[in-house]
């Protein structure tokens, strides 16, 4: 990662170690069934006299599911890190076209997979928020390590967190592929009208109060999962949301739609699309 990047970008990398020094439990109940090691990746660009945006990817290298495994044919698994390979390529591009502002880049990455040492369903988890987390599905596993990320991010004091992510099926069926979802408490307008200059589509997702409420778990102080699923896509942004620092301006998007494909389109080849890079990146120069 460090080895192509521009000079101007500047890395910390933080181990396993530095995890459970910090409490990000989330972050390592993730990778406890895999044989790689753990980090949260910190990258730094700008001014940093002016206060930053904190972008956070998730970088699920591989996710089998847990011990809540996947059916079917998941091979095309190994693209759940699509929302820190999204962020990382922000920064570079920032970088490369020397844009005003201070970024800060968040990449917890880890990978899902089952041992002895796995996380269970049913496990609580003390997060580095100080919140519990009752894992009712550890698929639902991208959640758990931007909660830890998010609530990190509170130690930047940034002007906007965004977070991007690979995060559910839910947004991928509800649009059928042809656009992003995303939740957010601000500049929703902005997005819209930047998407539309890209042509990348996007459609916001409400945050009513019951959603906020229905994760909440009667053993911890919030689960990860709804029993029964519904409203997925918005189930996991509001998890989210329980993590994102109070009082501040956050936007989520979930790419699970258009971050791969397995056809070539009109636009896109098949694999990896770079879709809402321009997006970001336009939004993220012009606020």
């Amino acid at each position: 990662m460090k080895k192509n990047a521009p000079k101007s970008l500047k890395f910390k990398v933080h181990n396993k170690t530095w995890l459970k020094k910090m409490g990000m439990n989330l972050i390592l109940s993730v990778n406890e069934g895999s044989k790689y090691p753990v980090y949260l990746v910190e990258i730094h660009y700008g001014n940093t006299k002016e206060r930053p945006v904190v972008l956070v990817g998730k970088g699920v290298m591989f996710d089998s599911g847990g011990y809540s495994i996947k059916h079917g044919d998941f091979s095309d698994m190994k693209t759940d890190m699509g929302g820190a390979t999204m962020v990382y390529e922000v920064m570079k591009t920032l970088a490369q076209t020397k844009a005003n502002g201070h970024y800060i880049a968040l990449l917890p990455l880890v990978e899902n997979m089952i041992n002895e040492h796995a996380t269970r369903p049913g496990d609580i988890i003390k997060s580095y928020s100080g919140k519990t987390v009752e894992i009712i599905d550890t698929d639902a596993e991208g959640r758990l390590i931007m909660a830890d990320a998010l609530a990190y991010s509170k130690k930047f004091k940034p002007k906007l967190v965004m977070d991007v992510a690979t995060l559910t099926g839910s947004a991928d069926y509800m649009l059928g592929g042809n656009g992003t979802m995303f939740m957010g408490n601000k500049y929703s307008n902005e997005l819209i009208k930047i998407s539309e200059k890209t042509n990348e589509k996007v459609w916001e997702m409400p945050m009513w109060r019951n959603f906020l409420d229905a994760t909440k778990s009667d053993i911890a102080d919030v689960k990860n999962l709804t029993l029964d699923a519904k409203a997925g896509a918005i189930m996991a942004g509001a998890f989210l949301y329980n993590f994102v620092p109070k009082g501040f301006n956050w936007i989520h998007l979930d790419i699970a739609g258009v971050a791969y494909r397995n056809k070539g389109s009109q636009y896109y080849s098949q694999g990896a699309t770079g879709e809402t890079l321009r997006l970001i990146y336009y939004f993220l120069i012009n606020n």
